[in-house]
């Protein structure tokens, strides 16, 4: 991550590492995703450099926010704000924040989730600033949601809890009794990428956890035994899901046999969360398995710098469904934040142990 922060052209971080591109532009939301890992990294490898790198990229932030307060997904291809970019831009404020005391960072979070709440619908939801509007309805959207919880939990301004559980309850209604949930994809009506499916499940795990809310905790529930029995099944994720759990893909017409990388780490994040949570230890022994398959996905041993150290979008570098020929730089942010989870999880197993 800091070499993809090192060949950004700004002082943002660079989407990933491209065959065809070679590396590419800042994504304004990943960027704030990442310096959240950053700190967190710099704080359990006791390394002041990783701090410097998210510190500069939550500057850059602070320089480049609209001033409506939302922000942009690429400095250098569009201006208009986009809903779930700013939320994932106020995730590394937030932490910016918690770590300096910079009552800057602070200001500019509020600003952004002011910003979010100002184009909410009524019923909860982010009809408009999306990707794509085939649908206007997004369930991937508790991930934004979440961003308001998190303001919440250091302004203590209930108005942003409210907005998120708005939007959380608004998609309990979207789940299936088998667990799935519609419109999880940004792609219309396609099934929807793991990376997804994820943003739904963690908005409503960590949230639930928060305000210790048993109706989200028991959604994600219901989702997870979904993807466990089908890991058990397939003995892979597959890289996109239809409503019965398959990896049979209609778009494509073809069964999924690639993974999407960065979503199988958020799934194990979400799988930790759980066994903290509830101490539930099937939860616990899923999440070790993802990450030790994603251990032996990630490249440590190659000469080239542009791709050692990093993860690919899908286990198959070609694969279709997700990033293909790539490096994206949230497969690994999402990877070293599954492995910190699963540290500290050992070592407080041990502490109980002891």
């Amino acid at each position: 991550m800091v070499r993809a922060h090192e060949r950004s052209p700004d002082k943002g971080l660079s989407r990933g590492y491209y065959f065809s591109l070679g590396w590419e532009y800042s994504h304004v939301g990943c960027a704030g995703d990442a310096a959240e890992t950053m700190f967190n990294a710099s704080i359990y490898l006791n390394d002041v450099s990783y701090r410097s790198v998210a510190e500069t990229i939550c500057d850059w932030l602070v320089q480049i926010q609209l001033p409506c307060g939302g922000f942009h997904r690429s400095y250098v291809f569009e201006k208009e704000p986009r809903v779930l970019n700013t939320a994932l831009a106020i995730f590394g404020l937030i932490r910016a924040f918690e770590v300096t005391n910079e009552s800057i960072y602070l200001d500019t979070a509020v600003r952004a989730g002011d910003w979010v709440r100002s184009v909410q619908e009524d019923d909860g939801t982010w009809r408009k600033h999306n990707f794509i509007d085939k649908t206007n309805i997004f369930t991937y959207h508790t991930k934004t949601a979440y961003a308001l919880c998190r303001l919440y939990s250091v302004t203590g301004n209930s108005t942003y809890l409210e907005s998120c559980t708005r939007n959380l309850d608004w998609a309990l209604t979207q789940q299936l009794p088998n667990g799935y949930f519609r419109y999880a994809s940004m792609n219309g009506d396609r099934d929807p990428q793991t990376h997804l499916i994820a943003y739904v499940l963690r908005g409503l795990v960590e949230t639930g956890i928060f305000i210790n809310e048993s109706r989200y905790i028991s959604a994600v529930e219901r989702s997870m035994q979904g993807i466990m029995e089908s890991h058990r099944r397939y003995n892979f994720i597959p890289a996109t899901y239809n409503s019965n759990w398959e990896n049979y893909n209609a778009f494509y017409n073809e069964k999924v046999t690639t993974s999407c990388l960065c979503g199988n780490a958020e799934i194990s994040i979400v799988s930790q969360r759980l066994f903290e949570y509830s101490g539930g230890e099937e939860y616990l022994n899923f999440s070790t398995i993802l990450n030790n398959e994603l251990k032996t996905m990630q490249d440590t041993r190659c000469h080239a710098e542009n791709v050692r150290g990093g993860l690919k979008g899908s286990s198959k570098i070609y694969g279709i469904y997700y990033e293909r020929f790539a490096f994206p730089n949230w497969s690994v942010k999402f990877f070293i934040d599954a492995i910190l989870l699963e540290e500290k999880n050992k070592v407080h197993l041990k502490g109980e142990s002891s």
